[in-house]
């Protein structure tokens, strides 16, 4: 019995060092015009929230966080790109935004109390650098938000909706 045990151990052991010696070299070898590495495009693209743990080639920058051009433009979100794969992709908070760290829900914001960003993005509103939480459904890590924003330089606030690239958070008091 001692034997089938010494045999089973080293029947499963060749294959672990393998697979142990193939990831040293960061993984899988694609071609470099496989079609995973279309997520690498998602990069430059805005309509993807991160592109964090999509196939890559090198390091890479996009714009990201609120769109409030011409006045605030975007920030810039850094994505990089270790062992084949996107390992995160950051976009700090732009040295303009001045809006709290902290916001509420958009529920009371919403006509339905639904809370979704898309009711009110475009919506007037009333005082600049009011923030709110939407409720709405992500794909990625990061919640969608708005901000009440003079986006077109008139003086007239409008909400402002995107990802929040966790420039403010959901307002966590009891209140």
């Amino acid at each position: 019995m001692t034997t089938f045990f010494r045999i089973t151990a080293g029947a499963l052991l060749v294959p672990a060092v393998l697979l142990i010696q193939g990831c040293t070299t960061g993984g899988a070898f694609l071609e470099e015009n496989d079609p995973l590495y279309q997520g690498e495009l998602d990069c430059k693209e805005t309509s993807v929230d991160s592109p964090t743990d999509l196939p890559c080639h090198e390091d890479c920058t996009r714009d990201c966080g609120f769109n409030g051009a011409p006045k605030y433009p975007r920030g810039v979100k850094y994505c990089v790109c270790q062992g084949g794969v996107f390992i995160e992709c950051r976009c700090p908070r732009a040295e303009w935004y001045i809006g709290p760290i902290s916001a509420p829900y958009c529920d009371s914001l919403t006509a339905d109390g639904s809370g979704l960003t898309g009711i009110i993005e475009d919506q007037a509103c009333p005082n600049e650098w009011q923030e709110c939480v939407g409720r709405d459904i992500v794909t990625g890590y990061t919640p969608r938000g708005c901000v009440c924003l003079d986006k077109r330089g008139t003086g007239q606030f409008i909400w402002v909706c995107g990802s929040t690239e966790k420039w403010f958070y959901p307002d966590q008091s009891t209140e």
